[in-house]
């Protein structure tokens, strides 16, 4: 069985960027159609649903914030905890590249 075409970093490193430029970050995202199931690692599309949310409520994307929506969701301790949160959020692409990050998430989705 051959295993689905995904790009991890990618996800890792948009998740990163939307840490930083939060709603431009997301929005993008969702105008290329990124949702929930465009993330490979289960994990990841957790953080980004929960971005999701914050960002449709009108809240930034900060550490903080992010966190507190995994936790009442029920998410953080199956994204890996804090410790899974924080390695993604630590990570520093340049948010330069957010949109390069996004369309390789989209591609390998629609592979």
């Amino acid at each position: 069985m051959s295993e689905l075409p995904h790009d991890i970093e990618a996800e890792r490193d948009y998740l990163a960027c939307a840490f930083i430029d939060g709603p431009e970050a997301i929005s993008y995202g969702i105008g290329l159609g990124l949702n929930v199931e465009s993330f490979y690692d289960t994990r990841n599309g957790a953080i980004f649903a929960a971005m999701l949310g914050l960002v449709s409520g009108g809240i930034g994307c900060e550490i903080q914030t992010v966190r507190a929506a995994l936790k009442d969701s029920g998410a953080l301790e199956r994204i890996g905890g804090d410790v899974a949160l924080l390695a993604v959020s630590q990570l520093q692409p340049t948010t330069l590249y957010t949109r390069h990050w996004a369309k390789r998430i989209r591609d390998a989705a629609i592979r």
